[in-house]
């Protein structure tokens, strides 16, 4: 092919460019280079179109080659720094900006994409001077301060990015990505009614606006219409379908509802489109551990990390995962990466961890409190403009008895599904009427038909917006709205923030405070949120006289013979048992459990393990490291609940963890008869265990301290009289001590519950109040 050929397939690969006809402009380009394959022209073009394609590869492949024809030409250089950087190699990104820049000082594009990378790397400050100083360079270019601002949104300064925004619009009207990036942030920030206004004038003029119907979906799924997100999402990706972005959000949008194996499927097509995607890898973890394969997790959260260091949803997923695998080895360095990040992170304006994972890394309530306000307070900037379009009024009335709701999304096979079990039979109906409102999975389980049965009314709102199950609520005219999930993992504290029931009430779900202004009271007891806790809750404590914790008395226990054999434990083994969740076990009281088995040699631990044997395989070289023989601690899985009760009866004694206690789990080992040493703690997640033995009326199993815990175990397995009578002592107590007593827990609360609408009635605030308790002999037994 002639020198002139070669330039007029060069003249039309650029017009083909320019034309965004990339086809053609892939057949120029490879008919240039089966000439010349030093072509560097055609090598960059070429690169720009696999880029296209999202073949990153081989975009990288070629660029090497044409830098190889051309090593100092600052485009091709900075281009190559854009497809690593697409690819997650961030520092080469950076190293090939800062190259490009070196030949040209003035290169204002590679000064917007090292600014950009420096923010994703962590480097906020010289990231923010970078792309300064390129818009500096224009000062009248609307791409420019479109890119100040995009940094400014990364960086988490979401006020100053607004304004860069405006200005680039005033200097730009039709600058549609700067349109559409704003309205993302708006709804990042939590305001919805103005993103909703912007994107509203985009698709009115661009109904296909791929980033713009991208937004719609991210506003749909705000007010939890999640099947309108699916299609505005589809719809994004009918006009872009190699969106890695919106990829993710389909995939989150599928697995909000239940359809994971759809949402697996779009997380693997945008990590195919761009393999360092720190959402997708963040997501797609989610779903690996869903489906049982921890490692695959925990590796595709590393590679998040390493990919993002600041990012706060892959590091906070990361050290949870970690907790759950017990793997210590680099869980403290972790740890303190998510504490650097202070309580404020990033454009969402919340903390770099969610409320649960915080109480179980910290019993501190003041710390808690702080973190359970600030997810709160986004919640309710999130839903205030649909707050407000509802404006929902409360007309006194004289209600008797009184509707109470109960919000939640485990009335089925579930810790809190197995608690409130017996609960909703045993209410009074001439004091209160008994609605339950579930937006979690039908599981077809006894629990679920109990809850439907035993409900006066049970309302499935698991399809329902947060809009439309707010409206039902305040149609059912409930008096007292019960939410029995706080910020645990699948909330819908949003109907909550909607304030659908004159008065709303936080209860046994999540071990602590919500931090919500749009929730008037905390059910607790005097162990576990005590009055003086009260500043460390925004709810008004209304306290129950025995115990906050609800039990049902019914629960049956399998009466099969079991053989200790059949679980690997040993007949003349003293047997201590913990099946609290592996992520409540911690360094500082395994070092006490290893003690305790160290004094006892002739024991075993038996745990819970459900993270694919990686918890087992940690906790027992852990166990090594203590001198204690790995094959002492012994592993069970999952069972039904009743089997489950009779296996416990197999332990001689329970021993708890420390920052978050056992729950559910230290009533049941109490149900199947068998006592519990647990220490007292400093907040609520932490005093569970001993709320319980004091309503079995066993308080002498509470320990002070780690020395009296450790001292407390190691004398009762050494004393197998003590030990014997004291097992005699809670068989008497089970059923005779108020803790398993379903029925005079329900007199309690509805106690609770006119206490709390006389004084809404009187026109008061919230105030706090412990209920006294009643005679013995007026409970059901």
């Amino acid at each position: 092919m002639s020198g002139s050929e070669l330039e007029t397939l060069r003249d039309r690969a650029l017009a083909a460019y320019q034309g965004g006809q990339l086809g053609e402009m892939e057949d120029s380009c490879r008919q240039i280079l089966a000439t010349d394959p030093a072509h560097f022209e055609a090598l960059q073009l070429l690169a720009l179109a696999m880029r296209a394609k999202a073949d990153l590869a081989q975009a990288e492949a070629l660029l090497r080659r044409a830098l190889a024809v051309r090593p100092e030409e600052p485009k091709a250089i900075n281009t190559l720094g854009v497809v690593l950087g697409e690819q997650g190699k961030i520092d080469q990104a950076i190293a090939c900006y800062r190259q490009a820049l070196a030949h040209d000082p003035g290169y204002g594009n590679a000064l917007g994409n090292l600014g950009a990378a420096l923010i994703k790397n962590g480097d906020v400050e010289p990231g923010l001077d970078a792309l300064s100083q390129a818009a500096t360079l224009v000062p009248d270019s609307p791409e420019s301060l479109f890119n100040l601002a995009n940094g400014l949104r990364a960086a988490g300064r979401a006020e100053q990015a607004i304004a860069a925004y405006h200005r680039c619009l005033s200097l730009a009207k039709g600058f549609l990505p700067a349109a559409t990036n704003l309205a993302a942030l708006y709804l990042e920030i939590g305001r919805l009614a103005d993103a909703e206004a912007l994107n509203r004038q985009i698709l009115a003029s661009l109904p296909d606006q791929a980033d713009a119907l991208n937004n719609q979906g991210s506003l749909l799924m705000s007010q939890g219409r999640v099947a309108e997100a699916i299609e505005a999402y589809g719809r994004a990706l009918a006009g872009q379908p190699n969106r890695a972005g919106t990829l993710v959000n389909l995939a989150t949008a599928l697995r909000a509802a239940d359809r994971p194996g759809e949402a697996q499927a779009e997380l693997e097509r945008a990590l195919a489109l761009e393999p360092g995607n720190v959402a997708a890898l963040t997501l797609s973890a989610q779903d690996l551990r869903d489906r049982g394969d921890w490692g695959g997790a925990l590796a595709h959260l590393e590679r998040a990390c390493a990919t993002a260091p600041q990012d706060v949803n892959a590091l906070g997923s990361l050290v949870g995962l970690l907790q759950q695998v017990c793997d210590w080895t680099g869980f403290a360095a972790r740890a303190a990466e998510l504490d650097a990040l202070g309580t404020e992170s990033g454009t969402l304006q919340v903390p770099a961890e969610p409320p649960l994972l915080n109480l179980s890394r910290h019993d501190d309530p003041a710390e808690n409190h702080r973190i359970q306000q600030a997810w709160s307070r986004a919640i309710d900037r999130r839903m205030a403009a649909a707050k407000a379009r509802l404006a929902f009024d409360h007309p006194p009335r004289r209600a008797r008895p009184l509707t109470i709701g109960y919000l939640s999304q485990d009335f089925r096979d579930h810790p809190v599904g197995h608690l409130v079990r017996g609960l909703f039979a045993a209410h009074d109906r001439e004091r209160v009427r008994v609605q339950a409102f579930s937006y979690g999975p039908d599981d077809g389980s006894w629990y679920r038909r109990s809850a439907e049965t035993d409900c006066d009314r049970f309302h499935d709102i698991a399809g329902a917006t947060h809009e439309e199950a707010a409206r039902l609520i305040h149609g059912e005219q409930v008096d007292i709205l019960v939410d029995l999930t706080g910020h645990t993992k699948n909330n819908r504290l949003e109907i909550c923030a909607l304030r659908p029931a004159p008065l709303q009430a936080s209860y046994l779900g999540f071990p602590g405070g919500t931090g919500a202004d749009f929730i008037d009271y905390l059910i607790g007891d005097p162990v576990v949120s005590p009055p003086d806790h009260g500043a460390h809750f925004s709810e008004a404590l209304g306290l129950l006289p025995e115990c906050y914790q609800v039990n049902d008395r019914a629960q049956q226990i399998e009466t099969t013979s079991l053989d200790r054999a059949a679980f690997g434990l040993k007949d003349d083994a003293v047997v201590f048992a913990c099946f609290n969740q592996s992520f409540k076990i911690e360094p500082l009281m395994f070092e006490r459990w290893m003690a305790i088995l160290s004094a006892v040699p002739d024991s075993q631990l038996w745990l819970f393990e459900k993270t694919d044997g990686l918890a087992a395989e940690n906790l027992r070289r852990e166990a090594a490291a203590r001198g204690v023989e790995p094959g002492r601690l012994v592993f069970a899985g999952r069972l039904p609940k009743s089997a489950h009760l009779a296996r416990l009866g197999l332990a001689d004694l329970g021993l708890d963890t420390r920052i978050y206690n056992g729950h559910t789990t230290t009533s049941d080992l109490l149900w199947a008869g068998v006592p519990v040493v647990a220490p007292m703690g400093r907040h609520f997640a932490s005093r569970v265990s001993a709320s319980l033995l004091r309503a079995i009326e066993l308080p002498e199993l509470i320990a002070d301290d780690l020395d009296g815990f450790e001292t407390l175990a190691v004398a009762l397995a050494r004393d197998k009289p003590r030990l014997a009578a004291l097992r005699a002592k809670l068989a008497e107590r089970r059923l005779s001590a108020p803790l398993f007593d379903t029925v005079r827990l329900a007199r309690h609360l509805e106690i609770a519950y006119e206490t709390m609408w006389r004084r809404y009635q009187s026109g008061g605030p919230p105030t706090g109040f412990t209920v006294p308790a009643l005679p013995r002999d007026s409970s059901a037994g």
